[in-house]
């Protein structure tokens, strides 16, 4: 029954080419995730084995975000030390180095 559906599309707005192409050139290849935008990640979070994953704001696959938001995650450890010094400073980023 579904085989007989039709979809359609209304376009609701058109951009220039160069602004097309700003926007491709604002995302990158993921071998994981495909075409996205960039993200900061802590050099924990890695597809061998889990560490935990928190978020800087809570997100969910394909939400739009402004163009000055940012993905930003790390680990569980990363997230212990960011509470225990009351968010990122000095002391936080410098064990998120290690």
């Amino acid at each position: 029954m579904s085989g007989h559906l039709e979809f359609y599309f209304l376009i609701t707005d058109q951009i220039s080419k160069e602004k097309a192409e700003e926007i491709e050139n604002e995302l990158i290849e993921c071998e994981v995730h495909g075409k996205i935008r960039k993200a900061f990640i802590c050099q924990h979070l890695n597809t061998e084995y889990k560490t935990g994953f928190e978020e800087a704001f809570e997100t969910n696959k394909g939400m739009e975000l402004n163009k000055d938001e940012d993905f930003q995650a790390w680990c569980d450890e990363c997230e212990k030390e960011r509470l225990k010094t009351n968010g990122w400073n000095d002391k936080s980023i410098e064990y998120a180095k290690n």
